[in-house]
């Protein structure tokens, strides 16, 4: 077994709008790419599914077995709570209004979500099982945040953590069939000169 397989550390989980290009695996996120803040907790990624096991009368056991559902999660806890951050998980803006004279400036958010749910892109960047200070990501082309209560708990005396759930939805334009939910890529060596 090759130590650099057992991953330790946090990594991190960002937004952009649908269709931002990803970054490449050795560079920093730039152009619309927003880290969601530190992480409590670590993250999770859980791909599910559904396998139906299918029988005759001929055999005792399954003969066939079919995939109806699958499912790629992201969740974690975010460990600043902003009324930009809540904007992205109920779709509305943020209104900023600068302050004048004798008046507060402030930052306002709608809490009402309606009904349409906002897609974004999101990547989520750890460490690489295969190279020692690289990177390994999931590339999520479409996925929307799915939880269904986002609970903050005020408490005096711990900080306040945003509930993050992210449920990546089919990219119908993706490359290949197997990338309908987006792609994990690590990287295994350096660019050579």
């Amino acid at each position: 077994m090759d130590p650099l397989q057992i991953l330790v550390g946090a990594g991190n989980l960002y937004i952009a709008p649908k269709g931002e290009t990803f970054p490449a695996i050795d560079a920093d996120p730039a152009g619309n790419w927003e880290f969601l803040g530190e992480t409590d907790g670590g993250v999770t990624v859980t791909l599910s599914q559904v396998v139906d096991l299918h029988r005759v009368d001929q055999f005792t056991g399954p003969v066939k077995a079919t995939r109806s559902e699958e499912t790629l999660k992201i969740e974690t806890n975010v460990a600043v709570t902003t009324a930009e951050l809540l904007a992205f998980m109920n779709g509305n803006s943020v209104t900023d209004t600068a302050a004048g004279a004798g008046t507060a400036g402030t930052r306002k958010l709608g809490l009402t979500s309606g009904f349409d749910v906002t897609e974004y892109a999101f990547l989520f960047r750890g460490n690489s099982p295969y190279q020692a200070g690289a990177n390994a990501q999931f590339e999520v082309v479409v996925g929307v945040f799915n939880q269904d209560d986002i609970g903050l708990e005020f408490k005096k005396d711990d900080k306040t953590l945003v509930p993050i759930m992210v449920t990546a939805l089919v990219d119908p334009d993706a490359a290949s069939e197997d990338e309908q939910f987006g792609r994990f890529i690590a990287q295994d060596a350096s660019p050579t000169s």
